[in-house]
């Protein structure tokens, strides 16, 4: 199912239990987590039993991390291009200022253009269900796909991905972008590149350095990667 909510212990070695569900049936969606609550952003809308991706969602989701129960709608994405939803795009978390991230994804339409590449920055608020808001650029317009993303206390970056403005198009990217949580209308800036072509990789932070996981290599059809990347916020 699309919709199912896991939790796992860190301290244990321990199967992960069911302890919900997501308000609607989605996947592909952005993540991000307050202290109290996990966030789900955008997403495609699912067609059961055969799975078909029909559109893209515009919802935000919550569920709290304190009890078992079911996500909460917790309001729509409807800035100008949002409102149309978007999957596929790289989230991360501002502890800070208490607020998730957004960069890149694609909007999944029905009628032709089927798929449609985003190159923006969103930022929507952790306290309320209040509309977020277009806050910046990639690179030089890039429409990133499929990118990973991670935080340090005051920095977003997201990396790898497909960008599909290359041309010619050779599959997964390197780039590592970063941009300032206080970004209100700006570009994100190149700070580096993996070590490695990679989309569709598991991300994670600690204080002073992202971390890189596996993923989809080159070729990007068949080619999964077993390799650990670390990029050291001090010295990217």
């Amino acid at each position: 199912s699309f919709n199912i909510i896991d939790r796992f212990p860190f301290t244990s070695n321990a199967n992960a239990a069911d302890v919900g569900d997501l308000d609607i049936t989605k996947y592909l969606a952005a993540g991000a987590e307050s202290p109290t609550h996990g966030f789900h952003v955008g997403g495609y809308d699912i067609t059961p039993p055969s799975g078909t991706e029909t559109s893209t969602r515009n919802t935000r989701s919550r569920h709290a991390f304190a009890s078992s129960a079911n996500a909460t709608d917790f309001g729509d994405l409807t800035p100008t291009g949002f409102n149309v939803g978007t999957a596929n795009g790289a989230g991360c978390t501002d502890k800070i200022g208490g607020r998730g991230f957004v960069s890149g994804g694609r909007i999944r339409q029905p009628s032709p253009p089927n798929n449609v590449y985003r190159n923006d920055i969103y930022s929507y608020p952790f306290a309320n269900s209040s509309t977020g808001s277009d806050v910046g650029t990639l690179v030089n317009g890039d429409q990133r796909s499929d990118a990973f993303a991670f935080a340090s206390g005051v920095n977003g970056y997201i990396a790898g991905g497909l960008d599909l403005t290359a041309s010619p198009y050779t599959g997964p990217d390197r780039e590592i972008q970063k941009f300032p949580f206080a970004i209100s209308s700006a570009n994100a800036a190149e700070v580096g590149n993996l070590n490695y072509d990679a989309y569709a990789s598991a991300s994670m932070n600690s204080a002073t350095a992202g971390y890189c996981v596996a993923g989809v290599g080159n070729p990007y059809t068949t080619m999964a990667q077993k390799r650990i990347t670390k990029v050291d916020f001090a010295t990217d």
